[in-house]
């Protein structure tokens, strides 16, 4: 699994890198099977895994499950909060049941439906010149310095606000410029 360098320390082999790789995935089914052997000895029927994503609205989310669970009182819901990418490979290879993320179109091998939609929110000071808008357009963002999402983090949603961003660039003379990207 390691092999010895001299003065550099250790690196892994081959098999080491392919169990480092499968490990995660590993430890996700055993922590599963606990939590569903507990949830079973506390008389719920069934267990769901449930990946959260880029920003998922908890009041949005919280209203979801409840009503989920006044229909499937035993129903035991496991949440799992990860990135995107970790979710969709999660889903692919059953480690989640169902998964809620912000992500632009349609992943491959995975059907997805539109549950919600939320309007873009622009954070302004008081006193902002752009607060005389009721809804702000973006041609009228080109004088500010924009903070956009971490796209390492929240990637669904860095992707939509990038592309929104790009494509009225693309209709207008102007590109935004970006003082940083937000974790």
């Amino acid at each position: 699994m390691f092999e010895r360098v001299a003065g550099t320390g250790t690196n892994l082999t081959p098999a080491g890198q392919a169990l480092a790789e499968s490990a995660p995935r590993i430890f996700s089914l055993v922590d599963q099977a606990r939590s569903a052997t507990l949830a079973a000895a506390a008389g719920s029927l069934a267990t769901m895994c449930v990946a959260l994503s880029d920003g998922i609205l908890p009041k949005r989310l919280a209203a979801l499950l409840a009503s989920s669970r006044e229909e499937r009182a035993r129903l035991n819901l496991q949440l799992f909060d990860v990135p995107l990418a970790e979710q969709l490979n999660g889903l692919q290879h059953n480690l989640f049941d169902v998964g809620f993320a912000c992500a632009p179109g349609k992943p491959h091998g995975l059907s997805s439906e539109t549950l919600w939609q939320t309007e873009l929110v622009v954070p302004l000071p008081l006193r902002h010149p752009l607060l005389v808008h009721k809804h702000v357009p973006l041609t009228e963002l080109a004088a500010c310095t924009l903070a956009l999402f971490y796209p390492d983090l929240q990637s669904g949603l860095h992707q939509q606000v990038s592309s929104l961003l790009a494509g009225e660039a693309h209709h207008s003379p102007w590109r935004p410029r970006l003082a940083a990207r937000r974790c």
